[in-house]
């Protein structure tokens, strides 16, 4: 038995992700994303755009001169079939690597460092002809030493027409479509309703997310950011005084059921704002953002437990300096 779609050893989805990405990272076969991505693939990140299988394949590569020994470690694949030979998955994946090349704005530390990732694939016939990618590199700025202030003004000067031009059209997209209401106790046949109601409650502001967390529920990024509700809570409340005029679109959800009332759910999600407060050291700009970002709930009778929301919080920066 086989991934639909396919001709190769996969035997599911989560098969099929996992082992294309330890195939072309852990093995550095990078030649082979020639044959799991389509040439004219599109990969929708906040620093910019990517189009293309030979851009993947040179992205790799320079990111290996910096990061020679990175890796790429499945923690949690939440997948979905939406058609025959047609699925979406969510792949959170923990990097840890050292930092032994330079980049354009920090020579080379030899820090070894963690790095949280979630990619969104769609994965047609076998292939992936459009991904959805998140990664943390503000983390990643504050565990080199770099200044993420600094690096985002970095980013900002080679964002390019086309990526500056998909901002402005998800801004308009997300100011349109926002929707969200009460949060209680998760339901795997309200799925999408649970993560409107939940991601509305963190972004747009109130408290109807407290039925939905239970009291020991912890937040991570790359690192712990908060144990417990309340501290989780208050560290989406701190963000919120930062932002107005907000609005949030969920853009996909998927359950995977893992038995015995547990869940594992991941949503993705963009937030379009305007900046009025201070936000990750950056002072009020009055200009209008965008964050595109996945996150992940672990759900234990009905609660959820733990969460992991990754963003590009380097790349939202760069848009406010």
């Amino acid at each position: 038995m086989v991934l639909e779609g396919t001709n190769g050893p996969f035997r599911d989805l989560t098969d099929y992700i996992l082992g294309i990405t330890h195939e072309i990272w852990e093995s550095r076969r990078i030649e082979r994303i020639d044959d799991y991505y389509s040439s004219d693939c599109l990969i929708y990140t906040l620093g910019g755009l990517v189009r293309g299988a030979a851009a993947i394949i040179t992205n790799t590569h320079d990111t290996l001169r910096t990061f020679p020994d990175r890796l790429l470690l499945g923690e949690a694949v939440i997948g979905t079939e939406l058609s025959p030979g047609q699925f979406l998955s969510s792949h959170r994946i923990g990097s840890p690597m050292t930092h032994a090349g330079d980049l354009p704005y920090m020579a080379a530390t030899g820090r070894k460092i963690f790095v949280r990732t979630i990619a969104d694939c769609l994965v047609e016939n076998g292939r992936i002809t459009k991904e959805w990618l998140v990664r943390d590199n503000y983390s990643l700025a504050l565990q080199i030493g770099a200044d993420p202030v600094r690096v985002a003004r970095h980013v900002a000067g080679g964002r390019h027409a086309e990526s500056l031009a998909w901002l402005e059209a998800e801004h308009r997209r997300v100011t349109g479509n926002s929707t969200h209401g009460a949060a209680g106790e998760f339901e795997p046949s309200g799925a999408a309703t649970f993560a409107r109601a939940v991601l509305g409650a963190q972004w747009l502001g109130g408290d109807a997310a407290v039925m939905a967390y239970a009291p020991y529920a912890v937040l991570h990024d790359s690192q712990v950011v908060a144990s417990g509700r309340d501290a989780l809570l208050s560290y989406y409340a701190a963000l919120r005084h930062g932002m107005a005029r907000s609005a949030v679109s969920v853009d996909h959800v998927a359950v995977q059921d893992r038995h015995a009332g547990e869940y594992q759910v991941a949503a993705r999600w963009t937030l379009a704002f305007e900046h009025v407060g201070p936000l990750w050291g950056v002072a009020a700009s009055g200009r209008s953002a965008i964050l595109l970002g996945v996150t992940h709930w672990q759900i234990v009778a009905g609660r959820i437990v733990a969460e992991w929301s990754i963003y590009d919080r380097i790349a939202l920066l760069a848009q406010l300096v």
